[in-house]
């Protein structure tokens, strides 16, 4: 049985990043994140650190929603991929928080294009 994860049900607010330009932007250039706050870039299968000046925790995810690999505390000036993932999801290192591990089973369903409609339980 897959792991469940409730950080999507305990997040304050999920920032969608779908346009090039918001990608682009990403967590670095775009507005700050709020504590409880993720960031989800899609598609996307790679990600660096380049210019932050604090970790962050990423989660590759597929396109239903299982995380294919997780990046705990992920320092500045670092480069990280997955090849087979859809999108990734992204916050600023709260020591005191878990993170998701390989294998959790999120809530969201991206088979269709990333259409963000189909997103549950946030």
């Amino acid at each position: 049985m897959t792991p469940k994860s409730d950080l999507l049900k305990t997040a304050s607010r999920l920032r969608i990043a779908s346009t090039l330009w918001e990608r682009l932007r990403g967590i670095r250039k775009g507005p700050r994140l709020c504590d409880g706050e993720l960031l989800m870039l899609i598609p996307c299968q790679s990600i660096h650190s380049f210019g932050l000046k604090e970790p962050i925790d990423v989660a590759f995810i597929d396109n239903c929603g299982q995380v294919l690999k997780s990046v705990s505390a992920l320092p500045p000036n670092r480069v990280v991929n997955c090849r087979k993932a859809k999108a990734t999801l992204e916050r600023f290192t709260n020591g005191g928080s878990t993170w998701l591990s390989v294998g959790s089973q999120l809530s969201i369903d991206l088979r269709h294009g990333g259409d963000i409609s189909r997103l549950d339980n946030i």
